[in-house]
């Protein structure tokens, strides 16, 4: 759904869309309620609303004859901090601030937050927090006293402000290419992944003489999203780059369709509102490796770092685990930056890291570290 179309739904007085594109803010008013909502056309993405405010006195209890209608219900008043209803909200003080995740945000009202609906939401009954709300309830929570959920949203609003006021990505592009190289020797090609769209991101490309490499530069700028809801501690997981080796075939068609999965894959969690880590599984497209290689694993850069170490000694005639002891990506707003190199791998190898063999494969593969390599096929090579 393009912007016209939520600008010309009934009652929106508010609208912004997220800094990627992908999902809208809304606020939508009549003469009796406003509501808080977040909007996409991405399958993955639920819609989400929040009350905000009653403009009347609501009813005792939750109206279901308006909830069947598709009408959005005002807030019983015994939970409504104010019983009588408040003023109609007037667009030109509304202002949103996103999470950086970007599928979260807070309505503010000049400085003041009226509602909040986090990454997450929509999760065993919660759909938001509402300054006005007193008492929780099945439509939104009471605006908690979080020092955590404060800092969040003010971090965010920072954030945000610098890339209105400053360039944040030329500083931490050019620390992640001074790390990669550190590893890789100087790139030799780099190309924009970005189609010209927020976030920038480019694709760094490294040759030695047995291997070459394919490194993302940027996808670490923002958070996955939803980490939150799998880990307690997301900040160690929630930013990421993508590698991959392969064998120095030389082909600048075969770099331009690896390019083109990494891109791709750099996209898919916020496409698909979920995150990718150590151990994860994904396809690779056939016309890559002829079929021969199906899927990739995706192995995070310490975890291949650890298994090198551990095998100190053993025989490497083509130098090809170097890299891994000499690499490691900076951190980023409090975060980890996770590199995770994507492995090939069978369809049965994929079935054993599915049922929870990622750590038997990759002692193999680094007892084998040819097996690190893509191997292209002939057609992709050409």
């Amino acid at each position: 759904m393009n912007d016209t179309s939520y600008t010309e739904m009934n009652h929106v007085i508010y609208h912004q869309t997220s800094p990627d594109g992908q999902i809208q803010a809304l606020v939508e008013q009549d003469d009796r309620v406003a509501y808080f909502y977040l909007a996409s056309d991405l399958k993955s993405f639920e819609t989400k609303a929040c009350w905000v405010r009653n403009l009347i006195a609501g009813p005792i209890t939750i109206d279901q004859r308006e909830m069947e209608q598709g009408i959005a219900p005002t807030l019983p008043r015994t939970v409504c901090q104010n019983q009588d209803g408040q003023s109609p909200l007037d667009s030109e003080h509304l202002s949103v601030v996103w999470f950086e995740e970007g599928n979260g945000a807070a309505l503010f009202e000049k400085q003041d937050v009226l509602a909040v609906i986090p990454p997450g939401s929509g999760v065993d009954g919660f759909h938001g927090f509402a300054r006005d709300c007193k008492t929780q309830n099945s439509i939104c929570w009471p605006m908690p006293d979080l020092q955590e959920l404060d800092e969040r949203i003010e971090n965010a609003k920072v954030w945000w402000q610098e890339w209105t006021t400053g360039n944040p990505w030329k500083t931490r592009q050019t620390a992640l290419l001074e790390r990669l190289e550190a590893g890789l020797g100087t790139h030799e090609k780099y190309f924009s992944i970005d189609g010209q769209k927020w976030p920038p991101k480019g694709l760094a490309f490294f040759q030695q003489s047995f291997w070459q490499a394919l490194v993302t530069v940027g996808v670490s700028l923002r958070p996955q999203p939803n980490v939150e809801l799998a880990s307690d501690s997301p900040n160690q997981f929630s930013r990421f780059e993508l590698g991959l080796l392969g064998a120095p075939v030389g082909s600048e068609r075969l770099i331009q369709a690896l390019g083109g999965w990494l891109s791709g894959m750099s996209n898919y969690p916020w496409h698909h509102q979920t995150w990718v880590a150590h151990g994860h599984t994904s396809s690779l497209p056939p016309d890559i490796t002829n079929g021969t290689f199906p899927f990739v694993l995706l192995a995070e850069h310490g975890e291949l770092l650890r298994r090198v170490s551990d095998r100190a000694g053993s025989e490497d005639p083509l130098n090809l685990l170097a890299p891994f002891e000499r690499l490691a990506l900076p951190p980023y707003r409090q975060c980890l930056t996770n590199l995770l190199w994507a492995i090939p791998i069978t369809s049965s190898e994929q079935q054993q890291a599915a049922a929870g063999g990622t750590d038997a494969l990759l002692d193999h593969f680094i007892e084998n570290p040819k097996r690190l390599l893509l191997s292209p096929s002939d057609n992709a090579a050409k």
